[in-house]
């Protein structure tokens, strides 16, 4: 039963995942959580190598999921925006601690400098 199921996999397969398959790049024997990391990655080694052939043209070029948490448009602008939590009192083990939740990372503290107004931060409860 499973040769013939392996078999019907293969026919329902895309002719590109076929030839990757048939390139021994990709194995029928591996789950689906592991063909999916493999493309990820390629994905992000795909996109890194893309950035790094335009940085010459840009002053700051970072992956938007370090920068920032949405992109809003109005009229026109882009506006980049991160959500941070406001800083709370906690209480740890009888301890009371103000913890701050409205640092920038290095990268968007980089972006916010270079965007100006454009970069908003706005705090959450």
């Amino acid at each position: 039963m499973t040769g013939v199921w392996t078999e019907q996999r293969r026919k329902k397969m895309s002719e590109t995942m076929k030839a990757l398959v048939a390139s021994g790049k990709w194995k029928l024997s591996e789950s689906g959580r592991e063909i999916l990391r493999q493309t990820n990655l390629r994905t992000r080694t795909s996109e890194k190598e893309a950035a790094s052939k335009l940085s010459s043209e840009y002053d700051f070029i970072a992956s938007s999921n370090q920068v920032c948490d949405s992109i809003a448009i109005k009229d026109g602008a882009i506006y980049l925006i991160e959500s941070k939590f406001k800083p709370r009192i906690r209480k740890d083990s009888g301890t009371i601690r103000i913890t701050p939740y409205t640092n920038l990372t290095p990268i968007q503290a980089r972006a916010k400098e270079l965007a100006g107004d454009k970069y908003r931060v706005v705090e959450i409860e």
